[in-house]
């Protein structure tokens, strides 16, 4: 059996490649079998079923989280049968525990550069300068849509970490998540993810978006309102 991974916590890479796999074994001829939650049959079941006319086959699941543990047990043990393929997409970074049950997978990995976490990092009240030289280091190798969507996804998990039930995050993030909202505020928070709303509409539509501004009004001692 062949089996290939795709994941990341570049979701807009990772995705892209997912799908353009797919297309791939479409444009070749290939039988498609698709497993996801709405699905009434098992993984096992579509991966041990016979192919139309002989013609190759690939078992597409679009998300991991729809896989049983039984179900992994079962394609770990099994990566020596004949003719069969099977697509994952993890959406994330893959854990440890996958990694270790899929030791014969390809995998293919789309990370986030560690520099844009260190510009996360640098996101608090009097520290402009210092995100702006991050930012302008994460432009060099980032678009504006994907820098502008990582930091919607982070501001959303600073707000969420904030509220009880906190998320179900593993527990030193949400200890560093809170360290950072508390840094910020929770008023400061709410205004720089507006701003941030009113930005990404601009970038999207083509109008004038600056996020070194963005950053000196969000970042200024003052909380610019």
């Amino acid at each position: 059996m062949k089996v290939t991974i795709v994941s990341g916590d570049d979701t807009e890479k990772s995705r892209k490649r997912f799908g353009d796999i797919v297309k791939v074994v479409k444009k070749r001829g290939w039988q498609v079998n698709w497993h996801d939650k709405s699905s009434t049959g098992s993984l096992v079941e579509l991966l041990q079923a016979g192919s139309l006319f002989d013609t190759p086959r690939v078992t597409v699941c679009p998300d991991m989280k729809n896989v049983l543990k039984s179900e992994i047990s079962w394609i770990a043990k099994n990566f020596d049968t004949p003719d069969s393929n099977l697509l994952l997409y993890n959406k994330g970074k893959l854990s440890q525990s996958l990694r270790s049950a899929f030791k014969g997978a390809n995998i293919e990995e789309f990370a986030v550069p560690f520099v844009v976490y260190k510009f996360f990092d640098a996101l608090y009240p009097g520290n402009t300068k210092g995100a702006l030289r991050l930012y302008a280091k994460v432009s060099e190798s980032e678009n504006a849509e994907f820098i502008t969507a990582m930091l919607g996804r982070y501001l959303r998990d600073l707000a969420w970490a904030g509220e009880s039930p906190p998320p179900k995050y593993p527990e030193w993030r949400l200890t560093k998540l809170r360290a950072q909202l508390q840094l910020l505020g929770s008023s400061r928070l709410q205004k720089m993810i507006g701003r941030l709303a009113e930005h990404d509409l601009a970038v999207k539509t083509g109008k004038p978006a600056d996020m070194n501004f963005f950053l000196v009004q969000a970042l200024s001692k003052a909380d610019v309102t």
